[in-house]
């Protein structure tokens, strides 16, 4: 099993227990009318959180190179999380503040867990050394 794999398995379980946690006091702050923006938001974070990742899985990159993986992986996330976030309060009938709130929970909750997957794959790269200028 490949450690992308791991983490998209992860970042589901990570999405299915925020939305677990947050169907109670969603349902009582906003109306049960408001679920379906809670699994909406939830699930846009965690689309964006696997295609940030994509650039770490997919390109071996050089330790030095490692910053700006994480650049593209950033702001990979960052532009699909808000881009959809937009789109869907502005495009559908889903209540927007809980859209809007859940999209932002899930995003966050979703940032340590790229973190910790892109510096692993950083830490576990093998190849070449850079060159030393003594």
């Amino acid at each position: 099993m490949s450690r992308y794999s791991v983490f998209v398995a992860t970042a589901a379980g990570l999405t299915l227990a925020l939305i677990a946690l947050g169907v109670l006091p969603t349902s009582r702050l906003a109306g049960p009318g408001s679920l379906p923006a809670l699994v909406v938001g939830c699930s846009i974070g965690f689309v964006a959180c696997v295609l940030g990742a994509l650039p770490t899985a997919v390109v071996r990159a050089e330790p030095r190179n490692t910053m700006i993986l994480a650049l593209a992986a950033m702001g990979i996330r960052f532009g699909v999380a808000s881009v959809a976030a937009v789109v869907l309060a502005l495009a559908s009938n889903l209540p927007k503040a809980p859209l809007l709130i859940w999209t932002a929970i899930g995003y966050l909750a979703m940032l340590p867990l790229e973190t910790r997957f892109i510096l692993r794959s950083s830490i576990g790269h093998s190849g070449p050394k850079p060159l030393e200028i003594s």
